[in-house]
Parts: C-alpha cells; sequence; structure tokens
C-alpha cells in the first residue's frame, strides 16, 4: 500500500473518541455529545410521512438549496436580528450542517498559512479545520470569566492574520458575548480587515431571559460568515441540514467547495427542515425552558460540593464546563470514569491547554438519566479525594 497522507495524522476529534468507546460498554450514560431528548410534535411527524407518500425527494435539488426554503429562511433571519443588512436570500446558502458551512468558509477565504485567531476553551473542530484548510490557528486565552482579552487579542494579530472565529452563545462554556465584547470585536475587525465566521448553532437557547448580541446587528456584515444549524434547535441533528449568511461574493465561492464536497444538502432534508420552519413556534419557549430545568437541577448537584467542582453557569447552549479539584489529567479522568461508573464525558484538554482539569458535561438528554449520571459522577470523585 502506498503511505497514507500525513497532514490528517494530528486531527484529535475528543467527543467522538469516548463515543467511540462506549460503543463497547453496555449501560453507559452519555454527558458528552449534545443529543437533545425532546422528541419532534406528532403534527410534524405527520407533515414529514405526508412529503415521503408523495415520493418527489429522491433527486438532487438546487446546489445552493430549495428556493422556498432559503426565502424562509431570510426572513426567518430578519425577524431574529433586526440590524441584519444583507438583502435577500441570494445571501444565503443550505448546507450538510453547520459543519460543512464552517468547513466551506475556510477553504473559502484561506491561503496556506494564514493565520486564525480562535477563544480558548474552544470547540476542538474549528482548530482541526483550520489545519485541514492550510490556514495556522492562533490560540488566545479568555479570562477566568470566559471573556475576551482584548490587550491580548490585538497582540496576537499580525499581518498574517486572516480572520477570527466566534462561537456564540460558547460550545464548550454557554458564555455569550456582551455587547460591549461585540462593540470592540467589529472595531478590530474593521481596523484589521480580517473575516469572521460567527458559529451561532446554539443561538436560539438564551437561559434566563439574557440579551443575545450578535455580530449579525453590526456593520461588518461584508466580512463577516454566520453559521446555522438546524440539528440543536429543531432536534434533526441525523438529517444534516445547516446554512450560510454571508456576502453573495463569499457564497459564490463558497458554492464552489460545497458542489465539490456534497452537490447539495439531501432534498428531503431540506423539505424537513421547512416543515419544521414553519412550525418554529412550537420549539420555543418549552423547549428552551426544558433545558435550563436540566442546567439548574445539575448545578443545584454539584453546588454542594464545591470543594470538588468550580465552573460559571452557563448563559446559553447546553453544557457546562467544570473544573474538578484532582490531580488528574482530564483524558484520565473521563477514561475512568467511562471504565469505572459507565459515564460518558468529554476531557476539557480537548478544547484546548486551558481546558485541563476540566470536564464538559452535556445537559441536552433524558432528565432521568441526567440525575442519575450526575449523582454517579459526584461520588466517583467522592471516592477519589
Amino acid at each position: 500500500m502506498k503511505k497514507l497522507s500525513t497532514k490528517n495524522k494530528h486531527i484529535k476529534a475528543p467527543i467522538i473518541e469516548f463515543m467511540n468507546l462506549a460503543q463497547n460498554i453496555n449501560n453507559t450514560i452519555s454527558l458528552a455529545q449534545g443529543l437533545p431528548s425532546e422528541a419532534l410534535p406528532q403534527c410534524v411527524i405527520d407533515e414529514i410521512v405526508k412529503i415521503i407518500i408523495q415520493n418527489d425527494f429522491n433527486k438532487y435539488c438546487p446546489s445552493k438549496g430549495l428556493p422556498k426554503l432559503r426565502k424562509s429562511l431570510y426572513k426567518f433571519i430578519k425577524k431574529r436580528y433586526s440590524k441584519v443588512q444583507f438583502q435577500n436570500e441570494d445571501n444565503i446558502m443550505i448546507t450538510c450542517g453547520a459543519m460543512e458551512s464552517l468547513a466551506a468558509s475556510l477553504l473559502t477565504i484561506l491561503d496556506p498559512k494564514d493565520e486564525v485567531i480562535i477563544f480558548a476553551p474552544y470547540y476542538p473542530s474549528h482548530v482541526e479545520q483550520v489545519h485541514m484548510a492550510g490556514g495556522i490557528p492562533k490560540i488566545v486565552n479568555l479570562d477566568q470569566d470566559y471573556q475576551i482579552d482584548f490587550e491580548n487579542l490585538e497582540s496576537e494579530i499580525t499581518s498574517k492574520t486572516k480572520a477570527i472565529i466566534i462561537c456564540n452563545p460558547s460550545n464548550p462554556t454557554g458564555k455569550i458575548l456582551t455587547k460591549k465584547e461585540i462593540k470592540k470585536l467589529t472595531q478590530i475587525v474593521k481596523k484589521h480587515d480580517l473575516f469572521v465566521i460567527n458559529d451561532e448553532t446554539y443561538n436560539f437557547l438564551i437561559h434566563d431571559n439574557n440579551e443575545f448580541h450578535s455580530l449579525l446587528n453590526t456593520n461588518i456584515n461584508e466580512n463577516l460568515i454566520t453559521v446555522f444549524s438546524f440539528s440543536k434547535e429543531f432536534r434533526i441533528s441525523g438529517l444534516r441540514v445547516g446554512y450560510m449568511l454571508a456576502d453573495e461574493k463569499i457564497i459564490e465561492h463558497a458554492m464552489k467547495i460545497h458542489d465539490i464536497l456534497t452537490i447539495c444538502s439531501p432534498t428531503l432534508s431540506q423539505m424537513i427542515a421547512q416543515i419544521l420552519l414553519d412550525n418554529r413556534d412550537m420549539f420555543k419557549t418549552d423547549y428552551v425552558q426544558s433545558f435550563t430545568k436540566k442546567r439548574d437541577m445539575l448545578v443545584d448537584h454539584l453546588n454542594k460540593y464545591a470543594d470538588l467542582f468550580s465552573y460559571n453557569i452557563p448563559e446559553g447552549a447546553y453544557y457546562l464546563f467544570i473544573k474538578y479539584n484532582l490531580d488528574i489529567d482530564s483524558h484520565t479522568v473521563a477514561q475512568r470514569l467511562l471504565k469505572e461508573v459507565k459515564i460518558i464525558t468529554v476531557p476539557g484538554k480537548g478544547f484546548g491547554k486551558i481546558g485541563e482539569n476540566h470536564l464538559r458535561l452535556s445537559f441536552a438528554g433524558d432528565e432521568i438519566e441526567l440525575l442519575d449520571a450526575t449523582n454517579k459522577l459526584i461520588n466517583w470523585f467522592k471516592s477519589c479525594k
């Protein structure tokens, strides 16, 4: 056999690593992947059955996406972001999940050795996709409250810096950007003429009626690429539907990447996405409240053990990034939790060096399983003291 490419040998996927390890262990409970336990409403299921019976979904659709869905998404975005400056659905491309939007964005804007600033703790795929696109990730640590240290940020910008990646709300910390941070970021982006890839996968899930501030409500739209996902907000992670919103010139070039990678997002998945978008009011209050309830349950239990854990309460998304008071590296802790008490977690080091001695816990799943897993987690750490 010929020698395989070496360019991908350093790619790390900590979430998938532990999900794969768990496949060989029975009766595990996952606090790893963000998979909502809530089912789709029956009326939505009924509409999905109708389009399957009509049997008009088994062909390629336009590469840019179904026209009706793109028009609906543009109206949806205009309603959600009052100051968005994009003109119409020509600024939207439907992709195979937000992950493809991210990959296509980076492959569109990066030349070899271009630098991309990523804030840590970060979503691991952001870093690995920069590597895949031939760029160089420049990691900038957030402060202890997971806010941007702008002096540190400015010191890392060089003539080779091409872009900044933002995850808002953050995966893994649940932090949302403040109005002050948005304003300062906008100034820096304009000053240095940088692209911004704005990952808003969890923009629908804001706890405690916190105010959500988005870069889409600023005046940097020409250099702004925002990616969205149906997976989390509409509970269809397996159908692979996401979309990109950007300047038409960016979309035009990203389309070439999209065509080479996938041709189009699955036609049936887009038809289902249209149904979900038309029924989006069913996914609002109760859905968000259920996650906030599970967050509060998890936090209430962990609060009793301040000697074992510390954390910032997430303002958005459905992850808790906990720091544990134990002198064992996070990869070993996650391995032992899996083998000894059958709890799947994600080691914090996978989210950057700053994440060592942390674990990411998802509270997206079933409430009873979450409670069971939390108790087992606490008891395991107590036994190690």
